[in-house]
């Protein structure tokens, strides 16, 4: 959120000797200019995503660099800030008297590492981890509702590029956003982390039987519906196709392979170019119905034989 970076750079102009109104300002200055040139970008879009970060690079940094800060040479280390984040939430779980969550990630190149920083993190505050691994979101839902843990953490980028990642949390029951999400970004700054003496322990499940017993114990279709799936390479592929045929349906299947590249179309199925092989699929087979998952499996797209 834009207050959470303003509270970074702020931090960060102030360990370089700026004064806090001075790091304030300066802060909000730099933020504003992000914003502007994303604004201008998103609707030009004249330039790649890695061009437009290097011209972010040449219009921020002149400014930044006479405050002193030692401009960043080497990659972020994605697994400590995992690590950091769930020493938050370990934090956070055993304030609440809550012993153990469940962790499962997505098929993007990044987000085996970050659930391996996360764990690290949680287990550092005494909580235990149930890994499920590499499983759409519903799953990791499913599986906070039908383990002896109620909260978990999907790490996933959802539908957006393949280098964007991120964290749905779920704590006993209750998905952190807005403030909540901004409060765990405070409390890493401020360092209001416990280190318990007993480390949480790590476990794993396959949870995908369960979860498709669970589904086809409680639909059955009335006939064998034809269906084409298109995963985009997401990690919904490993899983969709056996849930459907599970429950009755005809499965054909398109980009069902988990590939974080997303090498044929991006898994986002709000837009219609990516639905675009589905739809020809349909129109040229003999399929009733067409399903588009999102990266992470918790939006479908449903396309019509005509179209």
């Amino acid at each position: 959120s834009a207050p959470a970076v303003t509270a970074l750079l702020g931090s960060l102009l102030r360990q370089a000797g700026v004064d806090s109104g001075g790091a304030e300002a300066m802060a909000r200055a730099v933020l504003g200019e992000i914003f502007a040139a994303a604004e201008w970008w998103s609707e030009h879009q004249t330039m790649s995503r890695p061009d437009f970060v290097a011209y972010l690079d040449d219009l921020l940094w002149p400014g930044l660099a006479a405050t002193g800060i030692d401009r960043l040479t080497e990659p972020v280390d994605l697994s400590g800030i995992a690590r950091l984040i769930g020493e938050v939430i370990g934090t956070i779980l055993a304030e609440k008297g809550l012993r153990g969550i469940v962790v499962g990630y997505d098929g993007r190149l990044s987000s085996e590492k970050l659930a391996e920083g996360l764990t690290e993190g949680l287990v550092s505050a005494g909580v235990s981890v149930l890994n499920i691994g590499q499983v759409p979101t519903p799953l990791v839902y499913f599986a906070s509702h039908n383990s002896e843990y109620s909260s978990g953490i999907s790490v996933t980028g959802s539908h957006n590029p393949p280098d964007y990642n991120g964290f749905k949390i779920v704590i006993d029951g209750h998905t952190l956003s807005g403030d909540e999400i901004t409060g765990i970004f405070e409390r890493i700054v401020e360092k209001k982390v416990v280190k318990a003496q007993q480390p949480g322990h790590v476990s794993s499940k396959d949870i995908v039987p369960d979860y498709t017993r669970h589904i086809a114990n409680d639909i059955q279709i009335d006939r064998r519906l034809k269906v084409v799936v298109d995963c985009g390479n997401g990690v919904p592929g490993a899983v969709a196709p056996d849930v459907l045929s599970a429950i009755g349906a005809e499965v054909e299947s398109i980009y069902c392979e988990v590939d974080g590249n997303f090498p044929n179309h991006h898994p986002d199925p709000s837009q219609p170019k990516n639905l675009a092989d589905l739809t020809g699929r349909l129109a040229r087979g003999d399929c009733e119905i067409g399903l588009a998952f999102d990266g992470d499996g918790d939006r479908l797209g449903v396309v019509t034989k005509d179209g």
